[in-house]
C-alpha cells in the first residue's frame, strides 16, 4: 500500500533524517469492504452518509465497521468492471456493508517524499481473512442472500455457500493482492518514545536535539490502534499544547 505521512515528508526535508530513525515503525488500520445484498432495502435514511459503529471481535486486533457511503465510492470498490460492476450496482439499495479492519504492526516505513509503505504480515493477511468470513455471517446472519468482496477478480458467495465459507475464501483469496486493501487512517513514522533507538519525539513532543520543534498528530502512534484514531490524535494535540506553553512561558 502507498500513502502520505505529511509531517515526516516535512522532517525528512529538513535533513534531520541523518540522525533521527524518521519514517520507521509505521503502521494502519487497514480495511476491506464486504458487501450483503438483501431481498429488500435495508431500513434508514436515503442519505447514507457515514454512520460508523464497531463490533469488536479481538479488541485491537480485529474489528468490524459498519460502513456506507454514496454510488461513486461504493462503485470503486464493488468487484467486476463495465457491465459486470453495473449489475451488481443496480443492487445499491438492496446493499449493506461491514468494514474489517485490521491494525497492523509497526513494520512499514514512509520513504522519501512522505511515501507510506506498507504490507500486511502473515498473520494480519490471515486475521483479515477470518475477518471477511465473520462480516460475511455477520451479513447473512442478518437476512442478505449474497455477498460480494472487494476483490481484484470478482467473488460472490450465495446463502447456500454459508457453511463452506472459510474454505471458499481460502481458495479464491491466496495473497493479499487479491483483496481491495485500504486505509484513511495512516500511523507512526515519528515514534515518540523514551527509547533511544526508536524515538523521533521524547516525552514532551518535542524532535529530538532541536528545541522547540514539537509533533502531535498520529504519526506518533508506535502501533496502529485499531479504531479511528481521531480522539486519540485530540488527546496527544491537547498534551502536546501544554509542553508548548511551558515552553513559551
Amino acid at each position: 500500500m502507498l500513502f502520505r505521512s505529511g509531517s515526516t515528508a516535512v522532517l525528512q526535508r529538513s535533513g534531520l533524517g541523518l540522525t533521527l530513525p524518521l519514517g520507521q515503525r509505521a503502521s494502519a488500520n487497514v480495511v476491506t469492504p464486504v458487501y450483503g445484498v438483501f431481498p429488500n432495502p435495508p431500513a434508514g435514511p436515503k442519505d447514507p452518509g457515514l454512520q460508523m459503529c464497531y463490533f469488536a471481535g479481538q479488541e485491537g486486533v480485529l474489528l468490524r465497521e459498519t460502513y456506507f457511503h454514496y454510488p461513486g465510492s461504493i462503485a470503486v470498490s464493488l468487484p467486476g468492471w463495465f457491465e459486470e460492476n453495473m449489475a451488481r450496482m443496480q443492487d445499491y439499495a438492496h446493499l449493506s456493508c461491514i468494514g474489517v479492519v485490521v491494525p497492523t504492526g509497526p513494520h512499514g516505513n514512509v520513504g522519501n517524499g512522505g511515501h507510506l509503505y506498507l504490507a500486511l504480515n502473515d498473520d494480519e493477511f490471515a486475521r483479515m481473512k477470518q475477518g471477511v468470513v465473520e462480516a460475511a455471517n455477520d451479513l447473512f446472519g442478518a437476512g442478505a442472500v449474497r455477498v460480494h468482496l472487494a476483490s481484484k477478480d470478482p467473488i460472490s458467495f450465495e446463502v447456500a455457500q454459508r457453511a463452506d465459507l472459510p474454505a471458499l475464501l481460502d481458495a479464491a483469496i491466496q495473497d493479499q493482492g487479491d483483496l481491495n486493501l485500504a486505509t484513511a487512517h495512516p500511523q507512526g513514522g515519528n515514534a515518540i518514545s523514551t527509547t533511544p533507538d526508536i524515538a523521533v519525539v521524547d516525552s514532551d513532543f518535542q524532535v529530538h536535539g532541536v528545541q522547540g520543534l514539537f509533533v502531535a498528530d498520529a504519526s506518533l502512534f508506535p502501533a496502529a490502534c485499531g479504531v479511528n484514531p481521531m480522539l486519540t490524535t485530540m488527546a496527544l494535540a491537547h498534551l502536546a499544547a501544554t509542553s508548548v506553553n511551558e515552553f513559551v512561558a
